[in-house]
């Protein structure tokens, strides 16, 4: 292994050119160019050509991505970037449309040998709509009329569905275009009629169809952006589409600049539109497709014959490459594309054409890539270039970005004419507010946690690797603030002068876990109060202005002070700011905490309105405010403009307010007054979990409340898999006087019924006006002594509580 070069910034030397990641060369030097930094490329937020779920060339699926049955998802084999030629002359867009081709995945033996395959083009025009072709074929097309009037679900149809402002998991439906063409069964009772316009005819074994559709008159969030996702089913089995994965693609934002219409729907299929589309041999899966490439000759400089075609190179992941490594490897393998390279994406053990170099990202079976990852620290990002392979290297969603953006430095720098003899060999860089803290042997992963901080998670661990990793800490200098038990669970922070880190251990679920924050952003845990007198009776108030989903609750302290949890939706500012300073007895409030669950705008909304405005803060102090809140790769998934729009105020209104700001950690507690808080769930428990676009709420903290000799378990809108996590944990550990329903009530697609019957609660806090149709949240309330609904006023408790 190279000796790291001097520069811990960008590796340079007096010899040697200096990298800068997102920034290209030109004659004035390093210019910042936006061009090529990598984007977001998770589920949520795909490329413009990218094909989606899974478009790894054929490699095995992942956990998440397992098509189990027909008509879950489209396997796309492969996305070929297009280039549109209208009367005779080249579009200048350059990845214009999308072209998607797969079969149906299914491990049942029936399908194995089957040949459904699923065709579709999608271009823009610039006239504003979105033109898409497509064929299904398949050698068993069945057509049940009575079948399909009655469950057009259960029919041989590509079900559209668009969605106009994000490509999330939710998209509207379109409309059902069926191997029946006459569409002569369908009902006004269902509304799967096919696209407005939609031309289909009938082949030998399928069908073919064409629609343009229009995005005028739809709000967009992102640009002109819009994503697709099609769902076949060709088995007259009733399949609900909604649960299942879609195809998802995103358009090119710019429209086609050609002055006059695009294509013009074809009246006779038989005449197919696709005549102005050339695919293009620039593609990532051009050798898939048969396109054959002219090769450059070589000149022995690897960056440049990689650049010019005349050296293949292969983009190589693991099957264990995080999310975020693998799609910035795709990324890159795409921007090479279309620098004119001949690049693949390929699997580390799958049977991928040799290539005279290899860009390795993360730890691969190749034996250089565990090195190379190992020599870093995990604030750092690392590239080196060592005779026929590239390292791409980094723990951190931020740091294999950064590296990855790194290399595309070299390649603009190669790219603009100059020489790969005059970069380095080594690069490596470290962010400046991300501290770092000894190894964790064995590791699993590292993954980011918001704010700076990063997680590492070490599975399938027992007590000496807990007890070891304390004992690295120890040795290092960081001094212990406060321990924790909990049933099977065992929480340490230590810290030193720029790293808080909260290290937990369940021997139930054998995780060992290590969360590292900068210093710099959050505050130790305050386990003691300071002496004082009581003032006054300790209280709970569930507050309810008469709105079916408000959750609002306010603790008041024996020292006058309050510890509030949540805030309602952005219209309640008024109501809390009322209502506290009512419960105050009309004085000035403090709060001595405020506890934010997550970061949804039903929870902060009445928070930030009130933190933003002079008038209403004039009458509180808020001393803390306690929240964790997951990275961007997670919030960007929120479907809701009001829960964007809220994330990028909230910055800006916590400093309004002075609070001195905590990001929670799992087995932490706090002393406010005479009032013990314990974070028993954070949504780093669940890392590296798939969390899929808009179901944001298993990010939400469950906090324990002990006070009086009661306890309270507040768990926001916690999710099933938090609370399945917590019985296999803390099992009768959790039993409780007062529990709060999760997600108002609703519980999240399913509460775990043991986690109630564990909580064994007699008092049920229920933040809704009215009962949800869940069995496990019924429950809870069937077993109750009493039970608290919003009920169109506030209700105050005082502590400790019980039924007369």
């Amino acid at each position: 292994m190279m000796k790291k070069t001097a520069d811990a910034v960008y590796g340079r030397n007096d010899k040697k050119i200096p990298l800068r990641p997102g920034f290209r060369w030109d004659k004035e030097g390093w210019v910042e160019n936006e061009k090529i930094d990598l984007e977001e490329l998770d589920t949520s937020n795909f490329n413009s050509d990218d094909g989606a779920l899974p478009i790894d060339g054929g490699a095995p699926l992942s956990k998440e991505d397992d098509v189990g049955c027909r008509g879950e998802a489209i396997y796309v084999m492969k996305t070929a970037y297009t280039e549109i030629n209208i009367d005779g002359e080249k579009d200048p867009i350059y990845d214009y449309g999308v072209h998607l081709k797969g079969a149906m995945g299914s491990d049942d033996e029936y399908y194995k040998d089957r040949e459904t395959c699923i065709e579709v083009y999608m271009i823009r025009g610039q006239d504003g709509k979105v033109y898409v072709y497509g064929e299904v074929t398949d050698p068993d097309i069945v057509i049940d009329p009575t079948v399909m009037a009655a469950k057009p679900h259960h029919c041989d149809g590509l079900h559209v569905w668009v969605c106009y402002d994000n490509s999330g998991a939710y998209p509207s439906l379109v409309g059902l275009i069926s191997a029946d063409v006459d569409h002569k069964c369908h009902t006004p009772k269902y509304p799967h009629m096919p696209p407005a316009g939609c031309v289909s005819k009938r082949t030998e074994k399928g069908f073919k169809f064409e629609f343009a559709f229009n995005k005028i008159g739809h709000p967009l969030m992102n640009g002109d952006e819009m994503g697709f996702g099609f769902y076949y089913n060709d088995t007259n089995d009733f399949v609900d589409p909604t649960n299942f994965k879609r195809c998802i693609v995103k358009l090119p934002q710019k429209l086609n600049p050609v002055g006059t219409p695009y294509i013009p729907l074809a009246s006779d299929l038989s005449v197919t539109p696709l005549d102005a589309v050339k695919f293009s041999d620039k593609s990532a899966y051009s050798s898939a497709s048969g396109a054959e490439t002219s090769k450059s000759e070589k000149s022995g400089d690897m960056l440049a014959d990689i650049l010019n075609g005349a050296a293949s190179v292969n983009v190589v992941y693991s099957k264990n490459t995080p999310v975020h490594s693998r799609n910035a490897a795709k990324y890159l393998s795409r921007t090479l594309c279309k620098m004119g390279a001949d690049a693949e994406y390929v699997w580390d053990e799958s049977s991928a054409r040799k290539s005279d170099y290899e860009i390795i990202f993360d730890v691969t079976n190749r034996n250089e890539s565990a090195e190379f990852a190992d020599d870093l620290a995990y604030n750092e990002y690392g590239l080196k270039m060592c005779e026929n392979k590239i390292l791409v290297g980094g723990r951190r969603e931020d740091a294999i970005k950064t590296a990855a953006e790194l290399l595309i430095s070299a390649l603009e720098y190669v790219r603009h004419g100059g020489k790969t003899a005059e970069l380095d060999s080594l690069y490596v860089g470290a962010f400046e507010n991300v501290p770092n803290v000894p190894k964790m042997d064995g590791l699993t992963g590292v993954t980011d946690a918001a704010y700076g901080a990063y997680l590492l998670l070490k599975e399938n661990a027992d007590e000496t690797d807990f007890k070891a990793y304390v004992g690295k800490l120890e040795k290092a200098g960081y001094k212990k603030h406060a321990e924790n038990k909990m049933a099977s669970l065992s929480c340490v922070t230590y810290h030193n002068d720029k790293a808080i880190v909260n290290v937990t251990y369940s021997s139930e679920d054998r995780s060992l876990r290590a969360v590292v924050d900068p210093k710099s952003e959050k505050s130790l845990p305050t386990v003691e109060t300071d002496g004082y007198t009581p003032t006054c009776k300790t209280s709970l108030s569930q507050l309810d202005p008469a709105r079916t989903y408000f959750m609002c609750y306010a603790f008041k302290q024996d020292n006058g002070e309050f510890l509030v949890f949540d805030s309602g939706g952005n219209g309640a500012h008024k109501f809390i700011h009322d209502s506290l300073l009512e419960l105050n007895g009309g004085g000035h409030v403090t709060v001595s905490a405020w506890i934010f669950s997550h970061f949804h705008c039903d929870h902060i909304g009445g928070f930030l309105e009130m933190g933003d405005r002079e008038e209403y803060m004039k009458d509180i102090t808020v001393k803390r405010i306690i929240h964790n809140f997951p990275q961007k790769q997670v919030t960007d998934t929120a479907l809701n403009p009001g829960d964007q729009n809220n994330l990028a105020r909230w910055p800006g209104v916590v400093a309004k307010t002075g609070a001195e700001v905590s990001h929670a950690r799992t087995g932490e507690k706090y002393r406010f007054g005479n009032i013990e808080v314990e974070f028993i769930f954070t949504f780093e428990d669940l890392m590296p979990m798939h969390l899929i676009a808009d179901r944001t709420n298993p990010t939400s903290s469950v906090v324990a409340v002990t006070v009086e000799g009661q306890r309270f378990i507040i768990t926001g809108d916690c999710c099933a898999e938090a609370t399945r996590l917590m019985v296999k944990r803390y099992g009768d550990w959790l039993k409780t006087d007062f529990v709060q329903l999760p997600h108002h009530g609703w519980g999240d697609g399913g509460t775990a019924i043991e986690f109630y019957e564990h909580a064994d609660a007699p008092y049920v806090l229920y933040p809704c006006n009215g009962f949800s149709p869940n069995k496990s949240e019924k429950w809870a309330c069937e077993h109750a002594k009493e039970y608290f609904l919003n009920a169109g006023a506030t209700t105050t408790l005082e502590l400790p509580y019980k039924k007369d």
